[in-house]
């Protein structure tokens, strides 16, 4: 028999339900705030995942994160202060870097007929010496896997795992960047005075 899950009642069931009614642009918290609402009244953890469409152990950490923290931490998580949520912080520059990194090892990795092992410590200083910004490896090594996942799939990334895995949604941020950056460099070049032309 499944263990019951422990609810603290921060809120009330029809608070509960007025958070989830009221939020509407934020998918992520008003599908905890349905949860939430859905076990104050007495559902089971298996029963809610069924409901709101995903495990119980979601469920379950969604219960437990709220008894902790309090009704904040709906809002303050869904804002993408986790991991999943953060912002892609990533200049023209560093991408320049990486890209050229990537391809470099690409090239190589197609000339021995094998895959190429990526350096994240050395391109942790490339990207210092380059830009003279510093950058954790742990943060390089997320945005090499970003930009790798464009079409350098024959270079291995070291601490790789199926579940870093580029979203849909960082890839098309990423193009996003790209699109934004090519845009800044051809106005940049329209304003460059025309030479003049002798005949």
């Amino acid at each position: 028999m499944p263990k019951s899950i422990t609810f603290k009642h921060h809120m009330s069931s029809d608070e509960l339900y007025e958070r989830y009614k009221n939020t509407h642009n934020d998918k992520v918290a008003r599908r905890r705030w349905k949860a939430l609402y859905f076990i104050s009244l007495g559902y089971s953890g298996a029963d809610v995942a069924r409901k709101v469409d995903r495990s119980r152990p979601w469920v379950t950490k969604v219960v437990a994160d709220y008894n902790k923290f309090g009704h904040n931490w709906i809002e303050f998580k869904s804002r993408g202060k986790g991991h999943a949520g953060r912002k892609l912080d990533l200049t023209y520059q560093e991408f320049l870097v990486i890209h050229k990194t990537l391809r470099s090892a690409a090239e190589e990795a197609k000339r021995m007929n094998t895959n190429h092992k990526l350096n994240v410590a050395e391109l942790v200083k490339e990207i210092n010496n380059r830009t003279g910004r510093s950058r954790s490896a742990s943060t390089v090594r997320r945005y090499a896997i970003l930009v790798g996942s464009l079409n350098y799939h024959s270079v291995y990334v070291p601490g790789y795992k199926p579940g870093n895995k580029p979203s849909r949604k960082q890839r098309r941020e990423l193009g996003e960047l790209i699109h934004h950056w090519e845009s800044e460099r051809k106005k940049r070049l329209s304003k460059q005075p025309v030479p003049k032309t002798f005949f």
